[in-house]
């Protein structure tokens, strides 16, 4: 849900002002000369930088990973000079920045390595079977590498990570169920279940069980693969189950490469940290808990101490803890909470215990990674969404005052802190994507390090543009508007509209998202961010905000808000109202599936992946406890009519809308909800169309991705009739109507 892990979604900047222009861009002296964005510049010539980067102790080095193709590289600051290790990525530097750890997959499977800058070779730490392997789901801040999370002793001996332990081959396929007495049986091969013999589950049963993929309809997977308490079933390559054993913490010596394993039970270890005095460790812990593709509903914090393992409860209650992390003296800890689905907020607690304390209740906004200590223990660096930004903001730990770092509205991030106090961030606005830059620990003396994409340059692109537009309730919203390449003032172009809720923007958008691309064949793009009630974060504004479509009036509210921002497109004079069409993905494709039930506005409909066409299924198949937070705590036979109401399925008599439906069969529930859209409007002998591509999972690639791009705009052209820009270098295909 709403996960774009593969593809990277960036980020646009924000003002409140009614219609701002963030970029003077002087194309049209330089569009003569200038390259018509594609998708292979989207796909193949962008390069992203991985969410982890970090600078030496000495400050003269900052070493970072590629995203596209898992390359490390090490940035001289001073010379501005970049040398690449090869595979790997999540580097860390010892405290004596003499070695860097990194993972890799260079010898098969995911493994701790370490460079030795001295001698400028590269070793493998750790060769556990199977690879460093934690619960993939238990970051629960949106970023892939969160579990992966692991940390230097302060002397530089040994690291601490956590890892699952599990087997391969023929033993991986084998699971404990229960045998309906509420005890685990023993472990049962489902590749082999023998004949006659069931798996038995019951009221006791762990809610596990059933998420866990079990189901099949045919080649549709009913239910959505979910984790174990603290561990989990999934499905490899070959289409077996692999059955793991809850994640665990693990140090290792760096020189004779000994392991020992700190935890050993059923409760599930992460993301740990090592105090300054080198003698305890910090970690997240579910605490049996089940995890779901949503992460588990409650973490807390425990302290060990190494001597004897003696652990020490640091958090309690419900809600997720997670990311701690000790400041340079030692005495407080710092985390991220909330509750489950809501907005997280950045805390501190002393290292000893006591009452945690919320550092930023004033922001009330959605604090999305870090926090990172200032060198002095007196303040954090928090990374946060206000509108259609992402800003840095410096928070003191002694009165919550908010420093915002930079005026202007640029996106930053990934970012981080140096031991030194300097600040590292990665930038995109409107004609740059990519950029690392420098700074103090205030935002001041800021200084470009490297161009990682400097070809966009080179590259025609359309004006984006912050609107700003109050909906029908007087809540005041912002959006991203891409006018198309040789835009003509006073001209209304094709307007494509994506309807991916809450997050942020990207600067060149994402093949499956709204894009450069389109700009480049003649299109308006606009990126309302409108609210929806099928996404667990809509991070925009503050927590009243963000709650407001928790509910069956989510519905109606997502609609005020992505209509009334369109009529504000419209009313500029940009957009032909009677050449609108919407392309969503994911998130964004489970709003088209719901807005095209309720208008008849748009031309025409793409909808990849699209999520939840029947809340009901999702319910029972999915997570229950999930929807009953979303929906504003009822169940589907407590209120029938909520689920009614944000079901697609339900109100597909109303859709006049030419749709195409795409969807991955890798996706363990992405096919089978866009089969339920496609089967009720061929029922009804509507315009559609379904795109089942063989081995893709939520994001397409290769092959699948260029035939997808190429059958979604040649629908846009037959409803929509752009007109090329006249002014570009490479001509635009034609496409026949």
């Amino acid at each position: 849900m709403g996960v774009l892990q593969n593809l990277l979604v960036r980020h646009a900047s924000a003002t409140c002002a009614a219609v701002l222009l963030f970029v003077l861009f002087p194309f049209l002296a330089r569009a003569q000369s200038q390259h018509l964005v594609t998708l292979d510049d989207l796909t193949s010539q962008m390069k992203f930088v991985g969410q982890y980067l970090e600078l030496s102790p000495d400050d003269e080095t900052l070493a970072y990973s590629i995203e596209n193709d898992d390359s490390l590289w090490l940035l001289n600051v001073k010379a501005r000079t970049s040398r690449t290790l090869g595979q790997g990525f999540l580097p860390r530097w010892s405290p004596d920045g003499t070695k860097l750890a990194f993972y890799s997959t260079r010898s098969g499977t995911l493994q701790l390595w370490i460079l030795d800058l001295k001698t400028d070779t590269s070793t493998q730490l750790t060769n556990l079977e199977g690879g460093i392997d934690p619960n993939p789901v238990a970051g629960l801040s949106g970023s892939d590498e969160d579990p992966l999370r692991y940390c230097w002793s302060p002397d530089g001996t040994r690291m601490v990570f956590a890892s699952r332990m599990h087997a391969r081959g023929n033993e991986s396929t084998r699971i404990s169920p229960s045998n309906g007495d509420g005890k685990t049986s023993p472990a049962t091969d489902l590749q082999h279940q023998p004949e006659g013999t069931p798996i038995v589950l019951t009221k006791t049963t762990p809610p596990e069980w059933t998420d866990s993929g079990l189901f099949r309809y045919g080649e549709y997977q009913t239910a959505l693969s979910a984790r174990g308490p603290g561990s989990g079933t999934e499905a490899d390559s070959s289409g077996k189950f692999l059955a793991r054993q809850a994640t665990q913490l693990f140090t290792v010596n760096i020189v004779d490469k000994r392991m020992q394993q700190l935890t050993n039970d059923d409760r599930g270890y992460f993301t740990p940290d090592w105090a300054p005095d080198g003698t305890k460790i910090v970690f997240m812990s579910s605490e049996g808990r089940p995890i779901t593709g949503y992460g588990p509903d409650t973490t807390n914090l425990y302290v060990m101490q190494l001597a004897d393992r003696k652990e020490t409860l640091l958090t309690s209650g419900v809600g997720q803890k997670r990311l701690p992390s000790y400041s340079p003296d030692g005495k407080w800890i710092s985390y991220l909470g909330c509750q489950q689905f809501e907005q997280a907020a950045a805390y501190v607690v002393s290292s000893t215990g006591g009452t945690p304390i919320s550092v930023t209740e004033q922001l009330d906004r959605n604090v999305r990674v870090g926090p990172y200590w200032s060198p002095d223990s007196h303040a954090l660096f928090v990374s946060y969404q206000d509108g259609v930004s992402i800003l840095i903001g410096r928070v003191s730990t002694a009165d919550g005052k908010l420093q915002r770092l930079f005026d202007d509205h640029a996106f930053r991030a990934p970012f981080t802190v140096s031991r030194a106090g300097s600040l590292i961030w990665v930038q995109a606005d409107g004609t740059s994507s990519e950029v690392i830059y420098r700074a103090d620990s205030e935002g001041r003396n800021t200084g470009e390090l490297l161009d990682l994409n400097p070809k966009i340059r080179e590259w025609a692109l359309g004006k984006q543009e912050v609107v700003t537009w109050k909906n029908g309730r007087g809540d005041e919203l912002e959006g991203i508007l891409i006018k198309p390449v040789g835009y003509q003032q006073g001209k209304s172009y094709p307007l494509i509209v994506d309807p991916y809720p809450g997050l942020a923007n990207g600067f060149m958008g994402g093949a499956m998202s709204g894009n450069q691309a389109f700009a480049s064949r003649g299109y308006a793009v606009f990126f309302a961010r409108e609210r929806t009630a099928h996404t667990w974060e809509n991070p925009t504004h503050g927590d009243a905000f963000n709650k407001a479509t928790r509910g069956p009036q989510g519905a109606d509210i997502m609609m005020d808000d992505l209509m009334s921002g369109i009529d504000a497109v419209v009313k500029m004079g940009v957009a032909d109202p009677n050449r609108m069409c919407l392309y969503g993905f994911s998130n964004g494709g489970g709003a088209t599936n719901l807005i095209v039930t309720r208008t008849s506005r748009f031309k025409c409909a793409v909808s990849a992946s699209g999520v939840m066409p029947d809340w009901t299924t999702a319910f029972f198949l999915i997570d229950p406890g999930t929807f009953v937070k979303l929906i504003g705590g009822v169940a589907p036979w407590e209120d029938p009519g909520a689920y009614i109401k944000l079901s697609p399925v339900y109100h597909l008599d109303k859709v006049t809308t030419p749709m195409l439906l795409a969807a991955g069969d890798k996706e363990t529930s992405g096919a089978f909800m866009a089969l339920e859209m496609y089967t009720g409007l061929r029922y009804l002998g509507r315009e559609v169309t379904f795109l089942r591509y063989p081995n893709q999972g939520h994001g397409f690639e290769g092959a699948a991705l260029k035939d997808y791009w190429k059958r979604a705009n040649t629908f846009f052209d037959f409803y929509l009739h752009p007109e090329p820009p006249s002014i570009e270098r490479t001509p635009v295909a034609t496409l026949k109507r």
